[in-house]
This record gives C-alpha cells, structure tokens and sequence, in this order.
C-alpha cells in the first residue's frame, strides 16, 4: 500500500538513524510515484551524509516532478559532484527540469554550464523560460 510506505519513509526520517538513507534508498524504485515523492520530501531531515544518494537517484526518475525536486535538492547542496551531476538535466524534454536545473548549476556556481546555459537561453523560444536561463547564466559571470 503506498500510503503505508509513505507513511513509514517519513516515520524513519523523523527518527533519523544513522542508517536511514540504506533503509529508504530501496524506496526510490517504488512503483508509486508519491511514495518516492516522500523520500525526497523527507531526505532534508535526515542527518545521514549519505542521504545525497536520494537526490541522485531522483535525477533519473520518470517524473519530471521528481527530477526538478532532485535538482533543487542538489542545488542547495553546496557538494562539489553536484554540478556534475545535474548540467546533463539542461538538456531534459521537461520545462520545469531544465528550469530548475539551471537554479540548481546557479545556486552551486557551477562554471562549466555557463556556455551550455547561454546557448539554451538563444535557442529558447519562450521568453519567460529564456529569462530563467539567462538569470542562471548570469549569476555564473555571463
């Protein structure tokens, strides 16, 4: 039941074990959609410095609500493989990804999206997706 394993991600995050991101991280492959929305919901509580793997995981998830959560996650994450990880979203079909993947390469000043940033920002044909690219680029020194 997803409700019952919702229920239980955030249950383990509030008690936050040392060893609650190998106990949640199975969850990321639930087939329920909300119960993986939890997990990341919840991976700020947890103390684990392994709970980063949560956001890593959602990166490559089939909802896009899901990767624009993990990049923002990643994006306040000040962890140096972060940008790495997250510049290959720029390139993602969903708008909302590739927004908050160019906040999240922002937010962690990562310099080798500065060129990828300006050339989504000139092939961009929506204004107001543009501007997010362009704020992303400029944050970065372009």
């Amino acid at each position: 039941d997803p409700l019952t394993r919702q229920l239980a991600a955030r249950a383990l995050a509030w008690t936050d074990p040392p060893e609650a991101t190998a106990l949640l991280e199975p969850l990321m492959q639930d087939p329920a959609e909300e119960v993986r929305t939890e997990l990341l919901l919840v991976m700020p509580r947890l103390s684990d410095p392994d709970r980063w793997r949560l956001a890593e995981r959602g990166l490559d998830d089939s909802s896009p609500f899901l990767r624009a959560e993990a990049c923002r996650l990643l994006g306040g994450s000040a962890r140096a493989e972060a940008g790495a990880q997250v510049l290959p979203l720029l390139g993602d079909r969903d708008t909302l990804v590739r927004i908050s993947a160019a906040a999240a390469l922002a937010q962690l000043g990562h310099q080798p999206a500065l060129d990828p940033l300006q050339e989504l920002a000139r092939r961009t044909r929506d204004e107001d997706e543009r501007a997010y690219y362009l704020e992303a680029a400029r944050r970065l020194g372009g």
